[in-house]
């Protein structure tokens, strides 16, 4: 007698999973659209992304299956499957099914929350420089904007990338990604410190200050740095944060009252997730 093993289901959330993925962009009837790396789909501008199964499978995804909206866990895990197309990246949010892998999340429903211009060929090298240029170029039908940096951008990369991500963000109606807002303050303000304002819960508010006017000393930990901007915390606070992957995220809002980003309608916030045993193994000592 053959015994059938009963699959756990697979969870369902309401609320979103947030997560990294990447993006082409294309034009469609003069228009820009984001469109998924690895089919000609198209993600409609302010409507949910849903995942379909070129099998007609329902519903999507599902366990012994590729299908669904992929995403990475996080920045650094986009930029480790290097080669990675595209040249727009950004924040997803999930929700539906969602099934986790070793890399990411494949879900039934998602749509962009943050999105940045960056150059496709450093993209491929892993790393993730600000687009300066945009070249289009005809592909199997439809044209394809593609982003470079000052350094890899051919003479055909005549458009301003920054005028392309602000009409993007206009389009889907989105945020950038924190260093777009970090390079906006760095331009009026000049050099920059981050520090970590207090809580010990997601939603905390860093801080961000004119380099020099925000004093750090022996009692404040370096973690590291966000767009070459320094990010500090007090040792006290990081007995709380020590064991937890730290993202710097911006959002709409209003920031502390003497935080640089105030004015700019957008405010910094601090979200976390707990390490991996791996991951704890791997990181270096803090001075």
């Amino acid at each position: 007698m053959r015994l059938h093993h009963r699959q756990p289901e697979i969870p369902t959330f309401v609320e979103a999973v947030t997560a990294w993925r990447g993006w082409s962009l294309v034009e469609v009837d003069g228009e820009l659209r984001l469109s998924s790396l690895t089919r000609p789909e198209v993600w409609t501008p302010r409507a949910p992304h849903a995942a379909s199964c070129p099998k007609g499978r329902t519903p999507t995804p599902q366990r012994r299956c590729r299908c669904g909206v992929y995403a990475a866990v996080s920045p650094e895990a986009l930029a480790g499957l290097h080669s990675l197309p595209g040249g727009v990246v950004g924040e997803v949010s999930l929700w539906g099914r969602v099934i986790e892998h070793g890399r990411g999340f494949r879900a039934q429903v998602g749509y962009p929350a943050r999105l940045g211009l960056v150059c496709a060929a450093c993209l491929a090298e892993g790393s993730g420089r600000r687009a300066d240029a945009v070249q289009r170029v005809r592909v199997a039908g439809r044209t394809r904007l593609i982003p470079w940096c000052a350094q890899h951008a051919p003479p055909t990369a005549r458009t301003s990338a920054r005028s392309v991500e602000s009409s993007l963000l206009s389009v889907y109606a989105v945020d950038p990604i924190a260093e777009e807002l970090i390079a906006r303050i760095k331009a009026q303000h000049g050099e920059l410190l981050f520090h970590q304002s207090g809580g010990c819960c997601d939603g905390s508010a860093p801080m961000c200050f004119p380099r020099g006017e925000f004093l750090v000393g022996d009692v404040d930990v370096k973690l590291g740095e966000i767009g070459g901007v320094p990010f500090h915390m007090s040792r006290s606070q990081f007995a709380y944060w020590e064991h937890t992957h730290l993202i710097i995220d911006a959002i709409p809002g209003s920031g502390g009252m003497f935080s640089l980003e105030r004015p700019t309608g957008l405010r910094f916030i601090t979200r976390s997730r707990l390490y991996s045993d791996q991951e704890l193994a791997r990181l270096p000592p803090l001075g």
